[in-house]
């Protein structure tokens, strides 16, 4: 299925989803995700994706979560 997500310039809440999404996936294949590794890809594609600390950490906290299940 498919999901749209955008905020005003494509990069803060748009962001986070995009790494949250992307993570979980990766979590699920390889049982191991790097919250810092991917946001540094996704930035080298874009400019500021994941635009602030409160988004940031809020993918952190994900982190924590996902490991607990893998």
């Amino acid at each position: 299925s498919s999901c749209i997500c955008n905020c005003s310039a494509g990069v803060g809440r748009t962001g986070t989803f995009i790494a949250l999404d992307a993570l979980y996936k990766e979590g699920i294949m390889t049982g191991k995700i790097n919250v810092n590794k991917y946001v540094k890809i996704m930035r080298s594609c874009r400019m500021n994706m994941v635009q602030n600390y409160v988004s940031f950490n809020f993918i952190s906290t994900f982190e924590t979560i996902l490991k607990r299940t893998f």
